[in-house]
């Protein structure tokens, strides 16, 4: 047996199936401007500190110590190791107060520019005298010679330690670590 649907009913059922899919369409743009705001979606830009946020900071917390900062000179042979890369870039002691982490000094370098992208747990450093990181190559860090396993708003330090960057790839990054380990 077939049922016959009048045209008004067909009429009636295609008005609510419409109705319907515009407040599913609505519904769901809703949900999704509202997942984008609570996300804090935006374009991250460089952080650089301005010169007075660095004396606040260091005027309002007590100095525990220094670190020091090594950022190796970047070698336009990539395998060059780093004993053959010259005159590093910077090698300087850094005040640091208590929960001070790598971010927080690497904001105090004035010379060589270092720009930061990011804060806290999504901080890396971006460019250092301007070599940037980029799909092959980056900035590495270890501390007191141990490769960091963790990013640079993470990390915190203690007084006496030595915070050494390079621009490398993670196997010679890696490489370097385990070289190190076994002349130790």
């Amino acid at each position: 047996m077939m049922m016959k649907t009048s045209p008004l009913s067909f009429y009636a059922s295609r008005c609510v199936s419409l109705s319907f899919r515009k407040l599913a369409m609505v519904c769901s743009v809703a949900i999704c401007a509202t997942a984008i705001g609570l996300s804090g979606c935006r374009v991250q830009t460089p952080v650089e500190p301005a010169a007075d946020e660095n004396v606040a900071s260091d005027v309002d917390a007590a100095t525990i110590g220094t670190v020091t900062v090594e950022i190796a000179s970047v070698s336009d042979d990539a395998e060059a190791s780093e004993s053959d890369a010259g005159e590093p870039l910077l090698n300087t002691t850094i005040e640091i107060s208590e929960g001070s982490t790598v971010e927080s000094v690497m904001k105090k370098v004035e010379s060589p520019e270092v720009v930061i992208s990011g804060n806290g747990i999504t901080a890396f450093v971006q460019s250092i005298d301007g070599v940037e990181t980029d799909s092959t190559r980056g900035w590495t860090y270890t501390v007191d010679g141990e490769f960091a396993t963790e990013g640079i708003g993470s990390t915190e330090l203690k007084a006496g330690q030595t915070v050494r960057w390079r621009f490398t790839t993670l196997e010679e990054a890696m490489a370097t670590e385990k070289a190190e380990e076994t002349e130790e």
